[in-house]
């Protein structure tokens, strides 16, 4: 069967922060969930395949889709992707009329190239995530679990990771601070004062944290106090990277006293609202200014508190212009890394015998990469 690869997703570029954690299906309370989207999608007319990647970033759905009518088809697993989000998630009245605007669609060259791009950390707010690969990986095994991956999506994400290595391999594209973590020591350094007396507070103790607190730790910035639900997973976290735990409910004391907080859980946090925040500027020390970091998606914290004298939020698409300087610097590596990535498309399509994909409609952007490569 003459198979075709769709993507239909949200990202940074099409989406802001505001709509993409509507779509956010790898939270905790949309775990149970996956399972359940994935085989209501791979049920699609004419679906053979579905891969699921869901970062920060973004939310995309890959399907590879036999036989013909394409338009329909993809039309039709477009609006079960929005319907199934809507119930997953904090999208509860998420039409697929409200999404459209926000969803992109490839389909052919086009979709399996801009996955290469992902995987090789190109496609990010920062660029050169050292997260990506390891995303999509874990992606992969959770679609093959699930038994939904298909035979041609299985080899379309294989070449991806494999060029996404040969990026990092030959362009060091994953060195510095190109993860949030990096991101966010940069921006403490240049807005706190006190490389050593700084006091940071880190609410979770997830993957994200756990990068934050490594950057801080390696470093030697700041004075780390992490706190989590979990108890015994904030004193882990704590005494690996020299920090200090600190109890969850004990939060608005530490908030009176700290320089930033850096907020990176699954979750909401009831702590981090308009009316909790208010009483606790009013007990600071000599007024100080709260730097407050949110990178969690959904948002950890109410936007509202933006409004309030003493506070300066950051959210994680303010963070990307937060680290303009080094984008710009990692993008001058751009033209080298289009030329290896051209390399790995064309070469996975001469494999799969599938170079008539450029003349399909809606791919000439990624054929244009190959041209100018070749």
């Amino acid at each position: 069967m003459n198979e075709q690869v769709v993507m239909i997703g949200v990202d940074f570029q099409s989406a802001p922060i505001e709509v993409r954690e509507q779509f956010a299906l790898f939270q905790p309370s949309a775990q149970a969930s996956l399972e359940g989207l994935l085989g209501e999608l791979r049920r699609c007319a004419g679906v053979e395949g579905i891969l699921l990647l869901g970062t920060c970033n973004r939310t995309e759905l890959y399907a590879a889709i036999g036989g013909g009518e394409l338009p329909r088809k993809i039309k039709r697993i477009a609006e079960t992707f929005v319907e199934v989000v809507s119930t997953c998630t904090m999208a509860s009245h998420l039409t697929t009329g409200q999404a459209s605007k926000y969803l992109r669609k490839r389909t052919g060259t086009e979709a399996v190239a801009h996955l290469f791009r992902v995987a090789a950390g190109v496609e990010y707010q920062i660029l050169g995530d050292t997260h990506i690969l390891r995303q999509v990986r874990e992606s992969v095994a959770m679609a093959r679990t699930a038994g939904v991956l298909g035979a041609l999506l299985d080899r379309v994400a294989g070449g991806s990771l494999k060029a996404g290595r040969r990026v990092r391999r030959e362009m060091a594209i994953g060195t510095g601070a190109s993860s949030v973590g990096g991101a966010i020591l940069r921006t403490v350094r240049k807005r706190v004062a006190g490389d050593h007396s700084a006091r940071i507070l880190l609410l979770g103790a997830g993957r994200a944290s756990s990068d934050i607190a490594d950057h801080f730790a390696k470093a030697g910035f700041g004075q780390l106090r992490v706190a989590a639900r979990r108890a015994e997973e904030a004193d882990g976290l704590a005494a690996r990277t020299k920090g200090r735990a600190t109890a969850w409910q004990d939060i608005a004391v530490d908030l009176r006293d700290v320089d930033c907080v850096v907020c990176a859980t699954s979750a909401v946090l009831p702590e981090m609202t308009l009316s909790v925040l208010r009483g606790i500027l009013e007990g600071r020390r000599h007024g100080r200014e709260l730097l407050v970091i949110d990178v969690g998606v959904p948002r950890n914290c109410d936007p509202a508190i933006s409004s309030l004298n003493g506070i300066r939020l950051i959210s994680l698409d303010e963070l990307q212009n937060e680290c303009a300087a080094t984008r710009g610097a990692r993008q001058s590596q751009s033209p080298i890394i289009n030329q290896i990535l051209a390399e790995e498309i064309r070469g996975w399509l001469a494999k799969e015998g599938r170079r008539d994909w450029c003349h399909a409609e809606g791919v000439p952007a990624a054929c244009t990469v190959l041209r100018r490569a070749g």
